[in-house]
């Protein structure tokens, strides 16, 4: 088989696709910067319409997406009503539809602009042309997409050379001459999935192409793309011809570059007919799993006890972690307090914690996380008081506190002026000496969804929280530039104070996570706006699946290349290969101990192998998938 191209000077080049290996990076780190949702700004499935428009789904992965953002739909078949759509089983690549061209008039119409073309963006999507084995002949055009009314982004295909279909990539640029490239495909192999994913880097002023997982594309974008004012899926900028026929599925668009590693997994992810949301859902969460020791979601119970999710979703946990429910039980069943049953009233899943402000409580015996070393929790809580706030300064609500010493607390309090409520961050020091600080917020905005993060990072001697996603509370345990460190404590308590004999709660909370670590704010930020989208940390994904920031070949050692990750001092690390994306048996490194920031592991290919060599990565250009994962 024989694949005609134009590939990019060979320096230029990505150096896995000089010697036929492909690294699978598995789209999680714990840096939030390589979440897959970051500068998300569209997102569409094309699994539903509505008035023949198609959502931007990025808003419920908690993107704000951006405004107009809807995709109409035009042509399709009158009877039918909802083409061009499909639904049909085994038709779409991911979930349960597509967007589905018939050649003839059919395609999704964006009428704002996904992305600004004069910085770093990315456009991926996944099509299946419908041409009857015979590719693209005679003067046919047939466009994936193209912006209007320029066409900076356009990816189309026309006839190539005998028995090739070109799978050509066009730019307009702002002043000088446009650009295109083109790859060729055997006409046998066009009436199949493929996936592109187009970037541009404002930085390097490339805009690449990988088409199915491989770099294919390259132009030099000497000054600025022509900008654009909409989109159009399945047809050209005019909209008015050069049609696509066949099927077109998650389409998704970034304002960043989306780096190599990214575009490959994005392919392997795809492959595996995991949809964007599963996958991104992924990469959101499985980092914020590292140092997890406690998550309580409160959406079961079992003899009045809410299990640690922690555990489920694949960290330790600690002894006696379950929640105890304390308070009134001789409401109806319905009510099941201090549980509530409808959903309606959770800020993420079913259930939540509900507070009566009498003696409605969750009490846990054991101590998630140890106070002197470095830690975090996060809850959401949602307040009840009839828009009133708490009056008197001497009335004061705990959404949390440890128990009998209060290292960790939060609570809140009348104002000095009673038209504001104080919410206010507590810490005690093993001296005995307690510090806190104070914010006041309207009462008229009290009465609604909230989160607090308290974060307290043990060798800079800080104490720091994060009210609904920005850093507000500032605390120093420092003495002479020497941090003190916290009290101990015995058990928790949510919804009163460290007794649990007053101070009640009367309202809502849930999503209550803590962690044996201090997480970034970038982290904290990702909370917030998964809950702020109603989402729960979810279990979805391999555990412990993190991104390789680095794979290089070795200097003075042929075919040996050197693997490097972000970790977290105390944690254990595996290194693992496949050659299907299937199969993970073959374990290069059961348990890397981290002792610092990040680990490097090196990768030695011999046959037949030197002592020491761990195993051929991948002999006779055989390729072989690489991954690196959290070991539990």
């Amino acid at each position: 088989m024989h694949h005609h191209q134009s590939l990019p000077p060979a320096g230029n080049r990505h150096p896995l696709l000089k010697r036929g290996l492909l690294l699978l990076v598995p789209l999680l780190c714990q840096s939030v910067r390589a979440d897959l949702r970051t500068d998300l700004t569209g997102y569409y499935s094309f699994e539903a319409e509505t008035a023949g428009t198609v959502s931007n789904s990025a808003r419920t992965l908690g993107l704000p997406g951006f405004d107009n953002d809807g995709a109409k739909l035009n042509g399709g078949d009158a009877v039918e009503g909802t083409v061009p759509l499909t639904n049909a089983p085994g038709v779409p690549l991911a979930g349960t539809g597509a967007l589905a061209g018939d050649g003839d008039g059919d395609y999704a119409n964006l009428s704002v602009a996904p992305v600004t073309t004069d910085v770093d963006f990315t456009v991926s999507i996944w099509f299946k042309p419908q041409t009857g084995g015979s590719g693209i002949t005679g003067a046919t055009r047939a466009f994936v997409f193209e912006s209007e009314p320029a066409y900076a982004l356009s990816f189309g295909l026309r006839a190539g050379s005998a028995g090739m279909t070109n799978f050509q990539l066009f730019a307009d640029l702002s002043v000088s001459a446009d650009q295109s490239f083109g790859y060729e495909i055997p006409n046998a192999e066009v009436d199949q999935w493929h996936h592109l994913v187009l970037t541009y880097s404002m930085e390097t002023g490339l805009l690449e192409g990988y088409l199915d997982g491989e770099l294919r594309y390259q132009l030099t974008i000497a000054e600025p793309l022509s900008s654009i004012a909409g989109f159009h899926t399945g047809t050209y900028r005019a909209a008015n011809g050069r049609y696509f026929k066949g099927f077109i599925d998650e389409q998704v668009f970034w304002q960043r570059a989306l780096s190599p590693e990214e575009a490959v997994a994005m392919h392997a992810g795809g492959t595996a007919a995991k949809s964007f949301a599963t996958l991104s859902g992924e990469a959101a969460n499985l980092p914020l799993r590292t140092g997890l020791t406690a998550y309580y979601s409160y959406d079961t119970h079992i003899d009045r006890l809410v299990s640690n999710d922690a555990v489920a979703l694949g960290a330790p946990g600690y002894d006696g972690d379950a929640a105890d429910l304390n308070g009134d039980y001789s409401a109806p069943e319905t009510i099941l307090q201090p549980l509530t049953n409808e959903a309606s009233q959770a800020r993420a899943g079913t259930r939540a914690l509900l507070c009566d402000g009498i003696n409605n409580y969750a009490a846990i015996d054991g101590n998630p996380v140890d106070s002197t070393q470095s830690w975090t929790v996060s809850a959401w809580f949602k307040p009840d008081t009839s828009g009133q706030g708490y009056g008197s300064a001497a009335t004061r609500a705990f959404i949390y506190e440890s128990g009998v010493n209060y290292p960790i607390s939060f609570s809140l309090r009348g104002a000095v002026n009673f038209e504001d409520t104080t919410f206010q961050m507590f810490s005690q020091l093993n001296t005995g000496a307690a510090v806190s600080i104070s914010v006041d917020r309207p009462n008229t905005e009290l009465d609604q969804w909230h989160h607090f993060a308290q974060v307290h990072d043990a060798a800079a001697g800080t104490v720091s929280g994060y009210l609904d996603g920005v850093e507000v509370f500032a605390l120093s345990t420092l003495v002479e530039e020497i941090p003190v460190p916290l009290q101990t404590y015995t058990g928790f308590r949510l919804g009163t104070y460290r007794a649990a004999d007053g101070r009640w709660f009367n309202g809502l909370i849930d999503e209550v996570g803590m962690w044996q670590r201090p997480l970034a704010a970038g982290e904290i930020g990702l909370l917030y706006g998964l809950g702020s989208a109603g989402l729960a940390l979810p279990s979805a994904g391999t555990a412990g699946e993190l991104a390789v920031t680095g794979f290089a070949a070795v200097a003075g050692a042929p075919g040996s290349y050197q693997l490097t990750w972000s970790t977290v001092a105390g944690l254990k690390y595996a290194v693992e290969a496949s050659d299907d994306l299937t199969d993970w048996s073959t374990t290069l490194a059961e348990e890397i101990p981290a002792t610092g920031d990040s680990l490097s592991f090196r990768i030695v290919p011999a046959l037949p192998a030197p002592a020491g060599a761990l195993y051929d990565p991948g002999a006779g250009g055989v390729r072989r998938f690489y991954r690196v994962r959290l070991k539990f």
